[in-house]
């Protein structure tokens, strides 16, 4: 069964239909921990599991 964020009419060549590159993904988890390093947690490199902590106000 295809799901729903991948089951859409495009004029995209099939090859640049993936969702994000591995460098895309390192780059992304780079920034979130780099902006805020005690917000999340990522269990293995390239998969992103959120564990979203309470901000605190100083």
């Amino acid at each position: 069964m295809t799901s729903a964020i991948e089951n859409f009419m495009n004029y995209s060549v099939d090859s640049a239909m993936y969702p994000f590159t591995e460098e895309q993904t390192n780059r992304m988890i780079c920034s979130q921990t780099s902006y805020r390093p005690d917000g999340y947690s990522f269990e293995t490199p390239g998969t992103f599991t959120p564990t979203v902590r309470a901000h605190r106000s100083r």
